[in-house]
């Protein structure tokens, strides 16, 4: 639980079950190594790609099919009805 959780008193509910590294790749737009954290949705992996140089930022889905931020969003929406 959050501390804006604990100061509500609620827990919201999430799809999520954790975050954990992804193997890291070259930045398309500088060829830096990119930071990649994983989100798992409803069972399925979300891939964030990070260029901590350019701050360029992508989103994968599961297979590395190029995913939008509100896509994820969407998506972490739809699995909380």
């Amino acid at each position: 639980m959050t501390e804006a959780d604990q100061a509500t008193g609620e827990a919201l509910p999430m799809s999520t079950t954790g975050v954990t590294m992804a193997a890291t790749k070259k930045c398309p737009k500088c060829t830096r190594d990119m930071v990649a954290l994983t989100l798992t949705v409803d069972g399925d992996d979300r891939v964030l790609r990070s260029c901590s140089h350019c701050d360029l930022r992508q989103w994968e889905m599961s297979g590395g099919t190029q995913t939008s931020l509100a896509g994820v969003l969407q998506e972490l929406t739809a699995s909380q009805d």
